[in-house]
């Protein structure tokens, strides 16, 4: 009677501990395919061009969140970032948009601007060197300030 009750609890207990391995494999499978479609969500949204910013320079555009890295170049960090315009133009300064010129006069007078292309395109006859282009950046204030911008020429995108 003894043997009989052992042997039964010690299958009983060999049974549950099976359960509860096949219950945790599950839960891990589920966690890593619930991971996977959250970075696949994330890596979507960082691809894809926002529709609105709230920097308004007609004459730029807006480019998606993974384009953020620029920033590093220039001393900043990217996730800093909340927005990034670029302005493309092999056009002399005295052929831009108003309001590209308006914002990176404006941003120099205040000392936002990075990086040694932005002289030449600011004061400069012929604009932004080939191959790169002008940004302007939007990006977190520190330790809760007020947001910053700043202008800087990199390579295009």
């Amino acid at each position: 009677m003894v043997l009989e009750t052992l042997s039964f609890l010690a299958l009983f207990i060999l049974a549950l501990l099976r359960i509860e391995r096949w219950m945790l494999a599950r839960f891990v499978r589920q966690q890593a395919e619930l991971a996977v479609a959250a970075k696949a969500h994330q890596a979507a949204l960082d691809a894809a061009v926002p529709t609105e910013t709230s920097m308004c320079i007609l004459g730029a555009r807006a480019l998606p969140r993974v384009e953020h890295r620029r920033v590093a170049r220039f001393g900043l960090r990217p996730e800093r970032a909340r927005e990034l315009l670029v302005f493309e133009s092999s056009a002399p300064r005295s052929e831009w948009p108003r309001a590209v010129a308006t914002a990176l006069r404006r941003l120099h007078e205040a000392g936002q601007v990075r990086g040694p292309g932005v002289p030449e395109a600011l004061f400069g006859t012929a604009g932004i060197p080939p191959g790169h282009a002008l940004y302007f950046a939007l990006l977190d204030g520190l330790h809760g300030g007020p947001p910053q911008a700043i202008a800087f020429v990199d390579a295009r995108p």
